[in-house]
């Protein structure tokens, strides 16, 4: 309590962005359709432009393929979890494999980290049985909860689907998702 404070500084690095473009282009809207719609066609343009926008980054950060960016799911710089031999369908993810992954990160990463898939991984997750056929995650009429191994859950449309099990293919993405950063232009969107 009486003790003296240690003085720290933070530290700082130069981050270098290369730009790359997304963007949404629509055909030519007339002022008569604009003005003469009983619905905001305006709005309902943005709506949809910018799910798809999101829908496009989504993709980018999970299974890009190098253009414009490599995605956390086919990148070959992150942790991988591999399951086991001729293990090579999603349906054969298990408990352990699971825990295996927040063991590669950091404790510091690891309490703060959360889990990205598609809804056909979530269902196997769903299925996954002790020995005594006791469901692991959640019971079938219990209330869904949102964490894993107590780490947050997001479901991705654009993760890769169960057509999409082959050897060699991540599935699930597993960090601390504030450290993904992605650069806005100022005074765009």
């Amino acid at each position: 309590e009486a003790g003296q404070g240690t003085a720290t500084n933070p530290t700082f690095a130069q981050v270098t962005l290369t730009a790359k473009k997304v963007m949404a282009l629509t055909d030519y809207l007339s002022s008569e359709l604009l003005s003469d719609s009983g619905l905001d066609i305006v709005g309902m343009l943005t709506e949809q432009i910018m799910y798809a926008i999101g829908q496009e980054l989504d993709k980018q950060i999970l299974i890009g393929s190098g253009n414009p960016i490599s995605g956390v799911m086919s990148a070959t710089t992150v942790y991988s979890v591999v399951m086991g031999t001729g293990s090579t369908a999603f349906s054969s993810i298990n408990a352990d494999t699971v825990r295996k992954m927040i063991r590669k990160l950091s404790a510091a990463d690891a309490a703060v980290a959360e889990f990205i898939y598609s809804k056909d991984v979530q269902y196997y997750i769903d299925v996954l049985k002790d020995s005594q056929g006791r469901y692991l995650y959640r019971e079938p009429s219990g209330v869904r909860p949102a964490a894993l191994w107590n780490r947050g859950i997001f479901e991705s449309a654009v993760a890769p689907a169960e057509s999409q099990s082959a050897a060699s293919t991540g599935f699930i993405a597993l960090g601390d998702w504030k450290k993904f950063y992605i650069g806005q232009r100022s005074g765009e969107m």
